[in-house]
Parts: C-alpha cells; structure tokens; sequence
C-alpha cells in the first residue's frame, strides 16, 4: 500500500510541475495566438475586399457524419502569386470545412467566395468564416489556462507553506 501511494505522490507531484513549467508559457502563445487571430480577422471585416476562389482540392470524410474540406485559391490583380488559405503561423493552402449552403455553390460552381486584405493577400477567409468566433474561443482558452496556472502555483506555495507537502 505504501508503494501505491508513493507512486501515487510521484505522479502528482510531476503533473504539477508540469503544470507550473509548461503551464504560463502555454497561456502566454495562446494568448498571443488569439490576440494577432482576432486582429487579423477585424482587419478582413472593416478593410477586406471579396472575390471569388477556385476550388483546388476537395476531402470527403466518410466517418459517422458525412463532411467536407476543401482548399482554394485565387490572385489579386496582375500578380503571380496564388494566395490560399493561411494562418498566422504561415501555414498555407489548409483546408477548409464550408457550410451546406457553400458546398451546395461549390457543387455547381467548383469557386468559393473570399474576403482578403488587399494589402496582405495572404490574410484570407472564405466569406462565410470570416467572423471573431473562433479566435475568441482561443483567447478564452489561454485565459483559463493562465487561471489554472495561477490557481495551481497558489495551491503550490500554501501547501509548502503549511508543510502538508
């Protein structure tokens, strides 16, 4: 029995200083990711420009319910370059799911209709994903995982500081 709640004390204490190593650093990225995310998408919806986009692959997924991805592209102008759908990792040409009423327009047109900064091309959303919705859900996950962080380093310094260590 003794063994067991050793092992027991040992697992416990590493996830804490799991938490307490890796925990502030983790909240701060995702911080940061959910500020620029959100930055980037206001900019698209107060300044972007929207134009239609071929559609250049497309992923069905077969699992329990039925979906759709697809990746796009489209040029701006005179330009070479084909802008597709990217991050603010920089990450390019993702997929995308649409929604019903996009994928129906794809069938018939293989296009998908985008916002993009004119500025910043690569700073793109098809129309219908542009909102703050999913930045914001990002920006609450680094808040609550900043608020364990503090919770946990709290629980940490009283537990030490009333020996029930």
């Amino acid at each position: 029995m003794k063994i067991i709640r050793a092992v027991s004390n040992i697992a416990d204490k590493a996830f804490l200083y799991l938490i307490l190593v890796f925990g502030l650093p983790a909240s701060i990225v995702v911080l940061i990711y959910g500020s620029i995310s959100i930055q980037n998408r206001r900019s698209l919806l107060e300044n972007g420009v929207v134009t239609t986009a071929t559609v250049t692959d497309v992923r069905v997924d077969t699992d329990e319910e039925a979906g759709y991805d697809i990746r796009y592209s489209f040029r701006v102008g005179d330009r070479a370059t084909l802008y597709s759908l990217s991050d603010e990792t920089k990450r390019r040409n993702l997929w995308y799911p649409p929604t019903d009423e996009e994928w129906e327009i794809i069938l018939q047109t293989n296009e998908i209709e985008v916002i993009y900064l004119p500025e910043n091309p690569w700073n793109n959303r098809p129309v219908d994903g542009a909102g703050i919705g999913d930045p914001i859900g990002g920006l609450i996950l680094g808040i609550l995982i900043g608020i364990i962080w503090v919770w946990t380093l709290i629980n940490t310094i009283r537990s030490r500081g009333s020996g029930t260590d």
